[in-house]
């Protein structure tokens, strides 16, 4: 049996796709975009608003430098504003620069990696008929324009590890500053980042360069964000927002271990700790990590006013428990991580069962949250940040009728099921890619690109299962990412048996 180079030279079951093809898959996936899309807007002409996305207006309107989230979709949706207000104008641009990430990574794979023709149509259905990306980008939320930039960010990877240009040390480090403005769960991506301009086919001069000016930009932001937020909230923090979630995080924990009173409580804790102690010591709400009734699944602890968080800041400041004040809430987040990592480092083990544990299932069968059948997305709210929203995009409802609601509903209910096989699907394949040594006999840079998205999204499932339950929103890269490298991989495992069986 003859070795095996490289999948592109050996496999005897397709050709090499010619280059004059991506023009007919580029005019293919414009016309299939701009069709479905206007089809979509007919029946729903509205873009959906939930809980988080006043939130990303209040700051639009404001032009706050720091707010409850990163500012970086604020900064997007004022930026749209220059030019109109529009609402459907924005979703509108958020799908197109969606679609234009599909592409550009599309016609990448197609370029640098030779697959079976049948393995690019996958590919190219799932990225370009896929009805979740229609819904999704319909919400004004930062989902959207973080998964577009995501794919950008891969793709661009993929060429640097192929085939590396000086311009893209600086449209690396720029692209992967504006991901960090908009979602901070993008803090594991430059550790991916440097591993690919180590691996890149460069001088070192040049990797040391594009790694260096990576850092130096996102250090950057992080001095002026923790600047502006010590500015505005008397507190010198990169995101508040942080040490809410970890204090929460360990309340889930800390009502089954608080009985055990393992030593004294630490000077500055123990007002805070004697209200949780005596939270948990009378009746109260019982919230459980495994139970979706609520969107505020996993964050009941800074959300409701009975919470011991929130009566802290009543206790310690005279606030109002009630408060959505940015100022106020922002004040306690160091305060508040500090709490959170006592109480885990305190009790580790009962942390890994009653909030790890939960956060693995809820990774493996993701909440739909904003999309199940969620009327607020919807509705307009009635307070002052649904005010801002009507003076903003000039809205004067975002109403439905109810059957387009339940078809919304009817069509995204699977998806949950779907992320559960696209991730057991991901597992199996990248387990069998290693125990047939599928790495051997293909290119450098096929290898690299698997090896790379299996690394994002294993690196990805530990940043989700130690911070929160994973809602379907926030996979949406890794469902794109693990989908395609399943593929990838099924290629690889398909052409060597093909090969053998040639022998």
């Amino acid at each position: 049996m003859k070795k095996i180079d490289q999948i592109e030279m050996h496999s005897s079951n397709y050709k090499s796709p010619q280059i004059s093809s991506t023009g007919i898959y580029s005019l293919v996936a414009i016309i299939i975009s701009f069709s479905f899309w206007s089809l979509f807007k007919v029946y729903y002409p509205f873009p959906n608003l939930t809980f988080d996305s006043y939130y990303y207006i209040e700051a639009a309107v404001s032009n706050s430098a720091v707010s409850t989230w990163p500012v970086g979709y604020s900064k997007f949706i004022r930026l749209i504003g220059i030019f109109t207000h529009s609402g459907n104008v924005l979703v509108t641009i958020q799908y197109i620069i969606l679609q234009f990430s599909f592409l550009f990574l599309f016609l990448s794979i197609y370029r640098l990696i030779v697959l079976k023709k049948w393995i690019f149509n996958l590919i190219f259905i799932f990225l370009f008929i896929n009805p979740l990306f229609l819904f999704g980008s319909n919400h004004i939320m930062s989902d959207t324009l973080f998964t577009a930039l995501s794919v950008l960010w891969v793709t661009q990877l993929i060429w640097i590890a192929y085939r590396p240009k000086p311009y893209m040390v600086f449209t690396h480090a720029i692209l992967l500053l504006i991901i960090f403005t908009i979602r901070y769960s993008a803090l594991y991506y430059p550790v991916i980042s440097i591993s690919i301009f180590l691996l890149s086919p460069q001088s070192f001069k040049w990797k040391l360069l594009g790694i260096v000016v990576m850092i130096l930009f996102l250090l950057g932001f992080v001095q002026y964000t923790s600047y502006k937020m010590e500015v505005v909230t008397g507190s010198r923090q990169f995101s508040y927002t942080g040490g809410w979630k970890q204090a929460n995080n360990a309340l889930y924990m800390y009502e089954h271990a608080f009985r055990q009173n393992k030593g004294t409580v630490p000077d500055k804790f123990k007002v805070i700790d004697s209200i949780s102690q005596s939270y948990f010591s009378k009746p109260h709400a019982l919230v459980d990590l495994l139970e979706h009734m609520d969107v505020t699944t996993g964050t009941w602890y800074t959300s409701f006013d009975p919470s011991p968080l929130r009566q802290y800041m009543k206790v310690s400041k005279g606030i109002d428990p009630a408060t959505s004040d940015f100022k106020k809430l922002a004040y306690f987040g160091p305060f508040y991580n500090d709490y959170g990592n006592y109480l885990i480092k305190k009790y580790p083990l009962t942390f890994i069962k009653y909030v790890v544990t939960p956060n693995i299932i809820t990774y493996w069968f993701p909440i739909l949250e904003i999309y199940d059948r969620h009327l607020l997305a919807f509705s307009l709210m009635d307070t002052e940040f649904g005010k801002m929203a009507r003076q903003w995009f000039g809205l004067r409802t975002i109403a439905v009728p109810e059957n387009l609601i339940n078809l919304r509903a009817e069509i995204l209910a699977p998806y949950g099921m779907v992320f559960t096989v696209v991730h057991i699907l991901f597992l199996f394949t990248f387990v069998a890619f290693l125990l047939v040594k599928g790495y051997k006999g293909i290119s450098k840079i096929y290898v690299t690109t698997v090896f790379m998205l299996a690394a994002i999204c294993i690196v990805n499932f530990f940043f989700i299962i130690l911070v929160a339950p994973s809602v379907l929103r926030f996979q949406l890269i890794v469902y794109i990412l693990e989908f395609i490298n399943a593929l990838l991989i099924i290629n690889v495992i398909t052409s060597q048996d093909n090969l053998k069986k040639g022998c």
